[in-house]
């Protein structure tokens, strides 16, 4: 019989009593048993921190770590020292997992022989569940950088750690950079893809993923948002490296951030870095004429297209 090999999940933990004990449940629920689950309770001020201990005492796989709050990155960081398991998965802890997960990204990193096991996802946002919707094939194996990164890309949602499963020998010495709160997460899995040889995307949508409107990405600009432009500009050097088309297709995703965090702080060595940007892109062969008119809407009439997408948001 096959040997089961332990696999660590780290979990940061910050306020979400609301919404802990269905994660968790959905982790210790799972097929595949052989977890070392690690809880980052990361300085919270509510009852999470209880809630870790009290099922910590009713599963032994459950590891408990209570530090001062340094933001989901330096959690993760925490999760990834302790790890012990011989491959790593991340989830965040207000939302939750179908109980094959781990059983099939584990199944598909050993029968394919990747680095990286994913799988598609679920977004549960205002209340209702929608299937995250992409033009790839049921399943897909990637043997080439260029084609992973535009699949990190597509639909601006594949950048996450939580639908992913990794060989601790890769990522066990690298770290998150602590000082970016937004697409850390992303700048992160780029860093680790330059180690990687192959991938694997599973088509099922084994992931729950919850959109809250207080979260980092819809909240309103600050430092943590901020942060996004950094983590941008360290992804685009590491993609430039295999495909600048590819990186060109990154500097798009840039813009729209830059965008938006230009027009809300109005400072001006933004504005003459997003001038430049618009400029280049709207001459770029590679963007698409829709994208176009996108960016020129962002840049022209940014008070109406926010407008727009605030209501279209809604709607959705």
């Amino acid at each position: 019989m096959e040997q089961d090999y332990l696999i660590s999940i780290i979990i940061p933990v910050y306020n979400v009593e609301k919404y802990l004990r269905k994660c968790l449940d959905s982790i210790i629920n799972q097929t595949y048993k052989k977890l070392e689950i690690i809880l980052i309770d990361d300085g919270s001020t509510d009852n999470s921190g209880k809630i870790c201990e009290e099922y910590a005492k009713k599963d032994d796989r459950i590891i408990v770590i209570h530090k001062e709050n340094a933001g989901v990155s330096s959690a993760r960081n925490r999760g990834i020292e302790l790890a012990n398991g011989k491959y790593i998965g991340f989830i965040d802890s207000d939302d939750w997992i179908e109980e094959n997960m781990y059983e099939t990204l584990y199944q598909n990193l050993l029968q394919f022989d990747v680095d990286i096991s994913m799988c598609n996802y679920s977004i549960i946002r205002n209340h209702k569940k929608t299937f995250h919707k992409h033009d790839l094939e049921d399943g897909i194996l990637i043997d080439n950088k260029k084609e992973f990164f535009e699949l990190l890309r597509l639909n601006y949602y594949k950048g996450f750690l939580w639908n992913k499963l990794f060989k601790s020998e890769i990522i066990k010495e690298m770290r998150m950079r602590e000082p970016i709160y937004v697409c850390e997460d992303l700048l992160f899995i780029a860093e680790v893809a330059t180690k990687c040889k192959n991938f694997y995307f599973d088509n099922q949508c084994l992931y729950n993923y919850l959109i809250r409107e207080n979260s980092a990405i819809t909240g309103k600009v600050n430092h943590k948002k901020v942060s996004v432009l950094e983590a941008y500009k360290n992804i685009i050097l590491i993609v430039k490296e295999y495909s600048k088309e590819t990186m060109t297709k990154y500097e798009f995703d840039f813009f729209r951030w830059k965008n938006d965090i230009t027009r809300q702080l109005k400072d001006k060595k933004l504005e003459e870095e997003n001038d430049l940007l618009y400029k280049k892109l709207m001459k770029s062969n590679i963007i698409k004429p829709k994208e176009k008119i996108e960016i020129l809407l962002r840049y022209r009439m940014y008070g109406i297209y926010n407008f727009l997408r605030g209501v279209y948001n809604k709607i959705k």
